[in-house]
C-alpha cells in the first residue's frame, strides 16, 4: 500500500498545534515530494487501464488514489 510521510515541523500550542514557517529548503522538499506523488498517480492509473485482473486493477486505482490524497496533503502545506 502507498505510504507517505509528512515534512514539516509542528510544535505545540494551548488549545491544538500550529505549524511554523517552512524553510526555503523544506519548501523545495515538498515540491519534490509533490511531483513525485502525481508521477505516482499516473503510472498507477495507466497501470490499472492496461490490468485485466479486477483484483489488481483495484488494488492498483486505490494505491493511485491513496497518492493522489497525499499529494493533496502536501500541497495544503504550501498555501
Amino acid at each position: 500500500m502507498y505510504v507517505f510521510k509528512k515534512y514539516a515541523h509542528i510544535k505545540q500550542q494551548k488549545g491544538g498545534v500550529m505549524m511554523t514557517p517552512l524553510t526555503t529548503l523544506e519548501v523545495e522538499h515538498l515540491r519534490h515530494l509533490i511531483g513525485g506523488d502525481g508521477m505516482i498517480v499516473k503510472k498507477l492509473n495507466s497501470y490499472a487501464e492496461s490490468c485485466s485482473n479486477p483484483t489488481l486493477k483495484t488494488l492498483l486505482e486505490n494505491d493511485a488514489n491513496a497518492a493522489s490524497q497525499a499529494q493533496q496533503t502536501l500541497l495544503s502545506f504550501l498555501g
